[in-house]
């Protein structure tokens, strides 16, 4: 399946977007986009509580590589069930730095199918991947 910004979405991803949601011993799932395809890269484990484990997700991510993540939280007023950190730091090449910011809306799009409840945090900064800046981010005052 191609969308609006010629990325292809492959079964590959679908099985593992079903395959993580589906086991409770997942935090997150990491994503790439590789030869214009969206695909699963690594799942992260379950450690200790779902801020703890947020705290910990940018040793997951690489200073010149653009990823998506998508997170598992627990569901309360001020936080959604999942959550889909885009992350596109400016040490990136331009190419998948351009790549990844044009499939940005397609790809929460298809997401969205997979997750109903599914918030979104755009960061730019691995020190921004933490509970309390994505709080003070997304909070509704």
């Amino acid at each position: 399946m191609t969308n609006a910004a010629l990325i292809e979405i492959g079964d590959d991803l679908n099985q593992a977007l079903i395959d993580f949601k589906g086991d409770q011993t997942k935090r997150a799932i990491k994503l790439s986009i590789d030869k214009e395809t969206l695909v699963p890269v690594q799942t992260i484990p379950v450690i200790s509580t779902p801020e703890q484990d947020f705290d910990s997700l940018g040793d997951y991510l690489n200073p010149k590589e653009p990823s998506f993540m998508v997170v598992r939280l627990e569901k309360t007023s001020i936080t959604p069930e999942y959550l889909l950190i885009i992350y596109i730091p400016p040490s990136c090449p331009v190419r998948a730095r351009t790549i990844f910011a044009s499939s940005r809306v397609p790809v929460q799009r298809h997401l969205n199918q997979s997750f109903m409840d599914l918030g979104d945090y755009f960061v730019d900064d691995i020190k921004d991947v933490n509970f309390k800046t994505y709080e003070q981010v997304t909070r509704k005052d």
